[in-house]
């Protein structure tokens, strides 16, 4: 299903390879030691809304 969201555009591939899916333990806890967070989305306040 991710990997759908991917191609329909609604998901960045760098943002579906921050998800993990798995039965293993150890590489559950590879994934969180080696985790990077995306940055936070910033706006500018001195653009125009577009609403």
């Amino acid at each position: 299903m991710f990997d759908q969201m991917v191609t329909a555009g609604f998901l960045s591939a760098d943002d579906r390879q921050k998800l993990i899916f798995s039965d293993s333990l150890s590489a559950i806890q590879q994934f969180m030691t080696s985790y990077i967070p995306p940055q936070v989305r910033t706006y500018d306040e001195d653009q125009p809304s577009n609403s």
